[in-house]
């Protein structure tokens, strides 16, 4: 029993023609790849005896992985041994005993004993074989050293690398699985072809056939980029080499796009492409299409990487580049997409095109419609002789240039070449929004629906998503007459339908030429003929159920509003749209058949067909509460539900009342046969029996509802339970109002009655201050007087006969009395000048300017007179009436006494002139000599000139002196007696 799974081993070698796994006990010796895959596909197996000889493909010593091919296949393993040493193109011998292998799919691992490598010399790299994306693998290995192409669709990272898928025209699938860091930035991969070699393994299709499903590359430069994004070209800008050669490495990744001249050099025994733009040159990677462009323009985009001095163009994509003028403005375009990525304005510039396709449609000889691997556009060549027009399915190669085109850009031919025969492109199938914005002018596409209407060249088509006309204007009508009413699937090239002049499209119609038809289902010339169903039974598992699959219900119309109606079945409810049904209304018992669509809170069905089989009572209605008031089982269903009114309208043919539920408002229309109006009153509360309308806000499969409206058949089906009571909430709200605004006038009054108390407390207070000022002034004006009285009666009496006594004494001839008795009388004469100053300033009758002038001109005068000076005055007749105080007054006459007392004892005066006058408010009293006079610039003040100073700015005036040697003095007292503390 123990030796049939190694008779088995034996013989499945034997007929794989591999060479034999030695047996020794429970050790397992392999010689093989094949059959090291072979053996432990798809479990663990161990005690595995390794001895393996191959050629060293890829390595990558820091993940540990290794690429051998030997003669039997070639695969990816992992071993836990030191790779550093390894180089491609060395042939090796990998030996272990007892290791342990486990199947990765993508890669074997060898662990739990030590693998020793060594290497045997050199041997000679595998060619990689050539496969397109989805090709049948048919006697192939399962493992095999592989190149493949396609446009990458999609990259996910991940832990030990990264993952892209590609796609092929034909929208075949592969996925590449790169075990090493990219090189490549993700916007120069995405949708850009590229071509990858590595590791291809096997899978299975859905037709159950083996494919290339998976290839492994562990070395990123084997990535190579053929065709970047058309985009890529336009969004940067061409630099030169010296450049980004001064700007340094290129490490962030971006890309640089570059223009110039291919040329080959000698690196070794193989030659690389280079690019030279005249600043520079650049290495470029060893494509087939950059070996082809060698010793023409060219231009190139990927990334720069500098190693010393030499840069490398990482990811290099290259295409040629125009000649003449426009070889550097205008380069070449290769792909239809590259041309309808151009905006208007640009398309009119010419830019050069060449481009291969397949023709998909013929208007005449000289415009058609051509469509590569990328799309379709539209060819315009008047060089055609009618003998060799274009033939739908042929293989042509077009060179022209550019043009704006009507809606889309277009290609002007200049030189066109027939190449055979082809075959017409994989068609699209459009999305819905693909259908009706346009994008997919000109391109090949499959259309999927049911003919419901046919006109002259026109035939409505029901789609998935809904209705769209398709103009068919190159093929008789009658050809599709006979598929009205079926399943049908229309293949051809469509065109957008647009306005001529303002060339923006015309929604809802489309065009499709040189179409053909294929009817999938025949449908029933009965439509009732398929079983019935019912509400619950369109949400289960139905193998044929469908978008197109008609299905059969039974139930009553319980409303209707326009041409939807609204239909029960087993308690359940459904909508159905029928834009003939004449002789049912609400309460028929009827039969109907349609085409369901399942997205809203409950079925539709389109394109309905009704049939009337009897009439009956409508069903009782389902009682909601709040609670339930919102669930999506309730659309299309007779309820029943309690509110209060908020608001009622009238409107046409119906009456329009907003209810509250709970928190939840809604609105129920109610039908008003015959102009039957219900006058229903703000606040009642109603209890409302109709058909539930449901939202969902255009989420599909929503159990819980946006909003509802209730289809309420008559005024019949309202019952007012309970009337609102007198006291509302809108009189409640009124009277609120009223009482608001009573409050609020009267807080206004308030307001401004309490402003106008305080305005009249503060005037009230100003007065009471000035009253107080007043009394304070009046009391201290009567003391000033009475002390001025005193002083003069009393002191003033006294120095006065001490002076008469002193002037009898000097009568007699004593000469030594004399002087004495001489020095007391002027002492006394000099008290009583002072006292009258005194008594003159403390005087509140002298407190006024009229009064200041006087005394200072009186003062002046006697002065002067008794120096033996002339006295000149200059002086109003008189002033206006302003107030000075006491000390005011006093600090300016003893002010113009210092400037008098100057005059005669420095200046030598012969004249002095004492002015005073009021200039703007200013008191400015001017006392002027001609006498000896001094240079102001020189002489520093004394005391004298320093106290008038002082004194004046402690009253808040100013002293000015005004003096020329040999000319006289001006002194100059200037003060507002506007700011005088006490002026008025």
């Amino acid at each position: 029993m123990k030796l049939r799974p190694i008779f088995f081993l034996l013989l499945l070698a034997f007929v794989a023609g591999l060479p034999v796994v030695t047996l020794r006990a429970q050790n397992v010796m392999v010689t093989n790849l094949a059959n090291l895959r072979l053996l432990v596909t798809p479990t663990l197996r161990t005690n595995v005896n390794v001895l393996i000889e191959g050629v060293v493909c890829e390595v990558a010593p820091e993940k540990n992985l290794l690429v051998l091919q030997d003669a039997s296949a070639v695969d990816l393993l992992e071993i836990k041994s030191p790779l550093a040493g390894l180089r491609v193109g060395q042939r090796v011998r990998l030996s272990a005993e007892k290791c342990n292998v486990v199947w990765q799919r993508t890669r074997l691992q060898l662990h739990g004993a030590p693998v020793e490598v060594q290497v045997l010399g050199s041997g000679s790299l595998p060619n990689p074989a050539q496969f397109y994306i989805g090709q049948v693998i048919g006697a192939h290995g399962p493992n095999q050293w592989i190149t493949m192409e396609g446009s990458v669709r999609f990259i996910a990272g991940r832990a030990d690398g990264l993952d892209l898928e590609l796609r092929s025209p034909g929208n075949s699938r592969l996925q590449v699985g790169v075990f090493a860091e990219m090189l490549l930035p993700e916007t120069l991969l995405l949708n850009s072809r590229i071509r990858a070699t590595g590791i291809g393994h096997s899978v299975f299709s859905a037709a159950d056939q083996k494919i290339w499903g998976v290839l492994t590359v562990l070395d990123p430069r084997k990535i190579q980029v053929i065709e970047v994004a058309p985009e890529l070209w336009a969004s940067y800008p061409v630099q030169s080499v010296v450049e980004n050669a001064n700007a340094g490495t290129n490490d962030a990744g971006g890309l640089v796009h570059l223009s110039g001249r291919i040329r080959l050099a000698a690196n070794g025994t193989n030659e690389v492409p280079l690019l030279n733009d005249e600043t520079g040159e650049v290495f470029l990677d060893g494509t087939r299409e950059a070996f082809a462009l060698a010793g023409k323009p060219a231009e190139a985009i990927g990334v720069l990487r500098r190693e010393g001095t030499i840069f490398f163009l990482r990811g290099s994509c290259v295409r040629a580049l125009a000649s003449g003028a426009d070889q550097t403005a205008l380069p070449v375009l290769t792909t239809a997409e590259q041309v309808l990525r151009l905006k208007r304005e640009d398309s009119a510039r010419g830019y050069p095109v060449r481009l291969r396709g397949v023709v998909t449609s013929v208007v005449d000889c000289h415009n058609f419609v051509m469509q590569d691997s990328t799309h379709g556009i539209f060819i315009q060549d008047t060089n055609f002789a009618s003998a060799n027009c274009p033939q739908p399915g042929e293989y042509w190669e077009i060179s022209g240039v550019t043009g704006e085109g009507y809606f889309s850009p277009m290609v002007r031919g200049q030189n066109i070449k027939r190449l055979g025969a082809g075959r017409l492109p994989e068609p699209v199938r459009p999305a819905w929004d693909q259908l009706i914005n346009g994008s997919l002018d000109n391109q090949y596409v499959e259309l999927e629906g049911i003919i419901t209407e046919l006109k002259i060249n026109t035939c409505t088509l029901l789609t998935h998503w809904g209705k769209i006309s398709v103009a068919i204007v190159d093929q008789k009508p009658g050809r599709f007459a006979a598929h009205q009413n079926q399943l049908v699937r229309l293949r051809g090239c469509l065109k957008a339908v647009w306005d001529d002049v303002s060339h923006q499209l015309v929604i809802g119609v489309v065009r499709l030429d040189n179409a053909t038809i294929n009817a999938d289902q025949t449908l029933p010339a009965d439509p009732f003929s398929v079983p019935v169903k019912t509400v619950a039974e369109l949400r289960r598992f139905d193998l044929s159920a469908g978008a197109f699959q008609r299905v059969h219900l039974v139930g009553q119309l319980v409303a209707q509003r326009g041409e939807e109606f609204f239909l029960m079945s087993s308690n359940a409810g459904l909508r159905f749209v029928a834009s003939s049904a004449a002789g049912v209304g609400v309460g028929h018992l009827v039969e109907v058949s349609g085409y369901p669509e399942l997205g809203g809170p409950s079925p539709v069905l389109r394109e309905t067909v009704v049939k009337n089989v009897g009439h009956a009572a409508l069903p009782p209605p389902k009682d909601l509460s709040p609670d339930n008031l919102m669930a999506a089982e309730n659309d299309s269903v007779r309820v029943r539900l309690e509110g209060t009114l908020v608001n009622a309208q009238i409107g046409r043919d119906e009456q329009n009342l907003e209810l509250r539920s709970g928190l939840r408002t809604f609105l129920a229309r109610v039908r008003t046969p015959g102009g039957l109006v219900e006058n229903f009153v703000e606040g009642s509360r109603l209890r409302v029996t109709g058909v539930y309308a449901g939202q969902s806000g255009g989420r599909a499969g929503d159990t819980v509802l946006d909003s509802f409206e209730l289809l309420v058949s008559s005024p019949l089906d309202v019952e007012v339970l309970a009337r609102p009571p007198w006291w509302t909430l809108k009189k409640l709200l009124a009277a609120l109002g009223v009482l608001l605004g009573v409050l609020a006038l009267a807080g206004v009054w308030i307001l401004l009655l309490r402003r106008q108390v305080e305005r009249r407390t503060a005037q009230l207070e100003r007065a009471n201050r000035q009253r107080e000022q007043a009394e304070r002034a009046r009391v201290l004006d009567e003391e000033r007087l009475r002390i001025a009285r005193d002083l003069h009666d009393d002191l003033g009496s006294s120095l006065t006969e001490i002076t008469m006594l002193g002037s009898m004494g000097l009568a007699e001839k004593d000469v030594a009395r004399g002087d004495t008795i001489s020095q007391i009388v002027k002492k006394a004469r000099d008290s009583v000048n002072a006292l009258d100053v005194i008594v003159w300033a403390v005087n509140p009758k002298e407190n006024s300017l009229q009064s200041l002038a006087d005394y200072l001109a009186s003062f002046a005068d006697e002065f002067l007179t008794a120096s033996g000076i002339a006295c000149r005055l200059n002086l109003p007749v008189s002033f206006p009436a302003v107030t000075l105080d006491g000390r005011t007054r006093h600090d300016l006459f003893l002010a113009t006494k210092e400037a008098l007392n100057n005059a005669v004892r420095h200046a030598r005066a012969t004249e002095v002139e004492l002015s005073v006058a009021l200039e703007n408010q200013d008191l400015v009293i001017t006392v002027r000599d001609n006498g000896i006079g001094f240079d102001a610039a020189q002489k520093s003040f004394g005391h004298g000139l320093g106290n008038l100073r002082s004194r004046l700015e402690k009253l808040g005036g100013v002293c000015a002196f005004n003096s020329i040697t040999g000319t006289g003095t001006t002194v100059t007292l200037r003060l507002a007696v506007a700011n005088t503390p006490f002026a008025g």
